[in-house]
């Protein structure tokens, strides 16, 4: 058996099981999101709702290329603007960090085979809380600038259901 052969079969085997792992946690969290699996040319494509996962014939020693909404994770990662980027030490959001890219385990120099893709799941998932709770804070922000021009029970009413 061929060494290409051999990786790609230890790939696919990875692939089933962890498939099986994202299967059971999808059916604890969203019974609405589907698992979509297309293996072709020695690569699996996963799909779970809008986030692709393209696991390549060395997967599981490099990390699989990863999408959501049609761009790149890595990308879809960085805060916009640098304003968004320092937000987290000024709020204390979310403990110091580097950049997400550097230690992400999407990141071949993070990723080892011990990484699963559940683990990017869960940094997406982190990610998402924490744009979710900038995105409040830039709300509230706005609100409290033209605070002189909105009643006291609206901005209270609001400042309770962004929180």
């Amino acid at each position: 058996m061929r060494y290409t052969e051999r990786m790609q079969r230890i790939s696919i085997k990875r692939v089933g099981v962890e498939i099986i792992d994202m299967t059971k946690r999808l059916w604890d969290t969203d019974a609405n999101c589907q698992i979509e699996t297309i293996y072709n040319l020695g690569k699996a494509k996963i799909k779970i709702g809008s986030i692709i996962f393209v696991c390549r014939e060395y997967y599981p020693f490099r990390p699989p290329d990863v999408t959501i909404n049609g761009e790149l994770y890595k990308r879809w990662m960085i805060p916009p603007t640098p304003r968004i980027n320092t937000m987290h030490e000024r709020y204390n959001i979310i403990e110091k960090m580097d950049c997400y890219c550097c230690l992400s385990k999407a990141n071949p120099q993070v990723w080892s085979p011990m990484c699963k893709m559940n683990d990017i799941l869960d940094e997406i998932d982190n990610i998402k809380r924490y744009k979710r709770k900038i995105r409040h804070i830039l709300i509230i922000e706005e609100i409290f600038k033209h605070r002189s021009n909105i009643n006291e029970q609206i901005i209270e009413h609001i400042y309770q259901y962004i929180l």
